[in-house]
């Protein structure tokens, strides 16, 4: 956070914590983003409207430290900013908003008929609702008009129920752990990590632009990924139009002893699967220039 005093003669004085990253956002100044985002194209307009927001906001809004908010702003005060300040000082305060999106805090929990949704880490998401969360999304990133019914589908994945009384299923299914649950099927011995088609019509009843503030948090959080496990994405072609079934074919391929069937690969943790594969990955690259080393020797 950095303090920018803001200050007319006879008209207002008063201190702003400025966010200097995503993660420094709160959760509604992160859907006004969204919604800007979604309904104007002018980004010097967008700049203007999150200036407005943010000073609004983190001004009359109360302070844990007791100071710098919970100021009253006098009536059009946005009119008698000093333009030169706002330039300098302020706008380019918010430039990490258009060039980088490093968002990781998870957003915060929903409420849905008294049971509260928790949005899981990203690190502890099973690959089947990564696999399932990758599909909508390309699908959603190829329209022109934002869908949103796909971001409620995405937003039905990624949160659970606090409670796992709160599944209901009538095909035999069990429910374990809530913190990080598997479904049984008795009758057909298949394994699921997550069944979002009864969660998905309360999501429904978010604004567009809660649905599109969940996808930004998503969005960063997978592109994290290549980050975190650069071997498994190393020479992926740039340029080349996205692969809805990228990640299942990942799954298909590490099926086998190690990581066991495709749907038991289904159950496991996102990230435990890529440390398995990103671990196979610089084994594969090791073997391959130990090979070339062998072929040219004299």
């Amino acid at each position: 956070m950095i303090p920018i005093n803001l200050y007319q003669p006879n008209q207002f004085d008063f201190t702003v914590e400025f966010p200097t990253s995503w993660n420094e956002l709160e959760q509604k100044e992160i859907i006004f983003i969204a919604k800007c985002l979604l309904t104007e194209p002018d980004p010097a307009a967008v700049r203007a409207l999150l200036l407005k927001f943010i000073i609004e906001n983190r001004a009359s809004s109360p302070s844990p430290l007791g100071e710098g908010r919970g100021e009253v702003l006098p009536k059009d005060w946005f009119l008698y900013l000093d333009s030169e300040q706002v330039v300098i000082d302020c706008f380019p305060l918010l430039d990490f908003i258009f060039k980088e999106n490093n968002l990781t805090n998870t957003p915060d929990p929903l409420t849905f008929k008294k049971i509260i949704y928790y949005p899981q880490p990203f690190t502890k998401i099973t690959c089947a609702e990564y696999e399932d969360c990758e599909v909508k999304a390309n699908q959603f990133s190829s329209k022109k008009v934002p869908d949103k019914d796909l971001l409620a589908e995405i937003a039905a994945i990624l949160f659970r129920p606090s409670s796992p009384l709160s599944i209901r299923r009538g095909d035999g299914g069990e429910v374990s752990s809530p913190e990080h649950y598997t479904l049984f099927n008795t009758r057909t011995n298949y394994y699921y990590t997550y069944n979002s088609s009864q969660k998905v019509k309360y999501f429904k009843t978010l604004s567009l632009e809660e649905l599109y503030g969940i996808f930004i948090w998503y969005a960063c959080s997978r592109a994290q990924l290549p980050l975190d496990f650069p071997a498994v994405y190393e020479g992926g072609s740039s340029g080349s139009e996205p692969d809805i079934m990228a990640f299942t074919k990942c799954i298909h391929s590490g099926a086998g002893p190690k990581n066991g069937t495709r749907q038991q690969i289904r159950i496991m943790e996102l990230y435990e699967f890529m440390l398995d594969m990103e671990q196979e990955a610089i084994h594969a690259k090791e073997m391959e220039a130990e090979y070339e080393r062998i072929k040219n020797q004299p």
